[in-house]
């Protein structure tokens, strides 16, 4: 039993850099745990809650450039990690496309109707990203980027 849902704990979203930043965004909660009862696998967490100073350090796209402009107060490297509405995952199992083409059909079926967007991250031969928004709802699918 999890703290944050049946099968999730949230130091499994704890920032990498050790600074205690590690509860996710509730959708993005119930979007991972509606995944794990379809899988019936455990799902890693390879990358949840950033800090900014983490979030700039691994380089990740800022939003700013995106068009968006929420993040952490004062935070001038807004991503959805920096906000605890994304995570980078994998299953064990599991090719990057079967995931990311299990979550696309999961989303047309409206089993997971908070997945704001999802893709395959390119450096990686297993990670997907997901990610949440407590507002948009445009379902957003970007392939491999």
């Amino acid at each position: 039993m999890g703290d944050i849902s049946k099968d999730f704990n949230s130091s499994e979203f704890a920032c990498k850099c050790g600074c205690g930043l590690k509860y996710p965004a509730p959708a993005l909660s119930r979007t991972l745990q509606a995944l794990r009862e379809t899988v019936d696998k455990p799902i890693l967490i390879v990358s949840g809650w950033r800090c900014t100073k983490h979030n700039k350090d691994v380089g990740s796209k800022i939003l700013g450039k995106q068009g968006f402009a929420r993040g952490q107060w004062g935070d001038e490297t807004a991503s959805a990690h920096t906000r605890g509405e994304a995570a980078d995952i994998r299953v064990a199992g599991m090719s990057k496309r079967q995931l990311y083409d299990l979550l696309v059909e999961m989303y047309g079926r409206k089993e997971i109707p908070e997945l704001e967007y999802t893709y395959m991250i390119h450096a990686s031969s297993a990670n997907v990203h997901i990610g949440v928004d407590q507002k948009a709802r445009n379902g957003r699918f970007g392939g491999e980027q």
